[in-house]
């Protein structure tokens, strides 16, 4: 496993975990999937990762509360934070507390997306972290047209 290609991906859908994990799984990332805030929190503690991709709304625990605890366990790690179509106000609310995206759900292929300066800040010093970030950009553009296929296979289930 390498520490860099590695996403904790926070949801209470497990289908939708299973989804995302699956279209990452193939891209050569490590996911670590978790159902709850503090799960999540005790993930994190144990063994931070480079992004976290989290529902704003998970069982247990307030988004605000969510983001205020990842970020005093590991301030450099990237938080994108998904929110439901009809609750945009949560995710620009996330916003403020220093995350470095939202996305609605259900996610749409075109808005998943990480920044340079966002991945620059988030992952360690080495010798070829331009190279490790240009691969993970590129792995990330791939997985927008992967998503467009999950959804569809979402909605069927539904």
């Amino acid at each position: 496993m390498n520490a860099l290609n590695t996403i904790m991906l926070a949801d209470k859908d497990d289908e939708l975990l299973e989804v995302l994990q699956l279209f990452l799984d193939r891209m050569g990332y490590y996911v670590i999937r978790v159902n709850s805030g503090k799960d999540l929190l005790s993930s994190l503690q144990a063994s931070p990762v480079p992004v976290i991709l989290t529902s704003f709304h998970l069982s247990d625990m307030a988004g605000i509360e969510l983001i205020k605890n990842a970020r005093k366990l590991s301030p450099q790690t990237e938080i994108i934070v998904t929110v439901d179509e009809d609750d945009f106000d949560s995710g620009v609310i996330s916003l403020k507390y220093n995350v470095s995206d939202f996305i609605t759900k259900p996610i749409k292929s075109d808005i998943l997306e990480v920044r340079d300066r966002d991945i620059t800040t988030s992952c360690p010093d080495t010798e070829d972290l331009e190279a490790t970030i240009d691969d993970m950009q590129e792995d990330m553009i791939t997985i927008r047209g992967l998503l467009i296929d999950a959804n569809v296979l979402i909605d069927k289930h539904a």
